[in-house]
């Protein structure tokens, strides 16, 4: 999850979507999630991003 932040943090949401959902695959659970997110967010592909976050929510209903 590590390379997916530093990719946002340089602007390069595509690499991050790509380490992110690798992340997510792996078992990072909800912060990999949220970082995914953030990845579409940036991306501007909301839906995934929603989708995302909508994951979220329902495994941590206070994760709000």
């Amino acid at each position: 999850m590590g390379l997916a932040r530093i990719a946002l943090q340089k602007g390069d949401a595509l690499a991050a979507i790509a380490h992110a959902s690798n992340g997510v695959q792996a078992g990072g659970g909800n912060r990999a999630r949220l970082l995914l997110a953030d990845a579409y967010t940036k991306a501007k592909q909301h839906r995934e991003a929603i989708e995302q976050y909508r994951m979220v929510l329902k495994f941590d209903a206070s994760n709000t």
